[in-house]
Parts: C-alpha cells; sequence; structure tokens
C-alpha cells in the first residue's frame, strides 16, 4: 500500500462520532485505512446514519482528515452541519 498511490480513496467506517471521527472494528483494519487515506489525494467516508454516534474500538480518521462524507437521508437533527463546520462536504442520498 505504501507504493500506491489513489486518486480518491473510499473508506468505509463501523462507527462515527460527532466529536472525533470515524471509526473501524479492529487495529489492522485501522492501519490499512489510515495508509489508504495517507496515499490519497481525495478521502471520502462511506458510512450510513446507522453509524453515527455509535464509535467502536479503534479510531482511524478525525473529520477533518476526511473531505467528504457520504451517508443517507436518516442522520436528522444538526449533524450534518456539525461535520460540516469541520470541514467536510457531506453528501446525503436517499437508499
Amino acid at each position: 500500500l505504501r507504493h500506491l498511490r489513489f486518486d480518491i480513496a473510499f473508506i468505509g467506517a463501523s462507527g462515527l462520532s460527532e466529536s472525533e471521527g470515524a471509526y473501524a472494528t479492529s487495529i489492522d483494519e485501522a492501519h490499512v485505512k489510515q495508509l489508504a487515506m495517507k496515499r490519497a489525494e481525495r478521502k471520502m467516508l462511506i458510512a450510513d446514519s446507522s453509524k453515527w454516534n455509535q464509535p467502536e474500538a479503534v479510531l482511524f480518521g478525525q473529520w477533518s482528515q476526511f473531505d467528504d462524507w457520504v451517508c443517507d437521508t436518516g442522520l436528522g437533527g444538526n449533524h450534518a452541519e456539525s461535520v460540516e463546520k469541520q470541514g467536510v462536504n457531506v453528501i446525503q442520498k436517499e437508499l
């Protein structure tokens, strides 16, 4: 992975925290995601609203490290605005 370069890294998350960012379930999974993010020009987080405020074991990316977050329209409240204030373009689509 250290020798590859990506235009866009599409990164999934097992859990999300409004204040911290994206979580994975294992250290190995988090490490691979962090390497891909370091080698990518654009980082796009893909995680649906069911992951919101459901942090998992390992934080692998703070909100400021992502360019975009693609999620469904079930987020509700002002949560999308909160993430956008951290510099992330939030893209909500119906499932």
